[in-house]
């Protein structure tokens, strides 16, 4: 029961740790998406990744090749850190984010529909 505390300690305190555990997942994809919305990087810096220290919190629930998640967890980068906010729905085994917002030193970003507009710019 103790080692249950601990770990859940660990992924609460530290989104870092605990979304280091197991392999590619809903929140690779979401990194992914703040990775490709230029605000973002401008507001985070270089780096992005989950944060050492912060708050992790959220519902997953997934079966067979369906599932969805929704979850709030500390993102950083080399200037600054903020909370992510984030849906994603699965579909046939695939993992897509429906939901991404990003707050930065009081400022919002959308960074789903940051990233979308910047993949039709590339597009063109």
């Amino acid at each position: 029961m103790g080692l249950f505390w601990i770990g859940f300690a660990i992924c609460f305190l530290s989104p870092k740790a605990c979304t280091t555990l197991g392999g590619p997942t809903a929140f690779d994809q979401v990194l992914e998406t703040v990775q490709a919305c230029d605000k973002a990087r401008a507001a985070l810096g270089g780096d992005i990744g989950a944060a050492w220290v912060g708050m992790t919190s959220g519902k997953s629930r997934s079966g067979g090749g369906s599932g969805l998640a929704s979850w709030s967890t500390s993102v950083e980068g080399t200037k600054a850190k903020g909370p992510l906010s984030w849906s994603a729905r699965k579909t046939n085994g695939v993992w897509e984010i429906t939901r991404a917002s990003l707050t930065v030193n009081g400022t919002a970003i959308d960074v789903l529909e940051c990233a979308k507009s910047k993949s039709k710019k590339d597009d063109e």
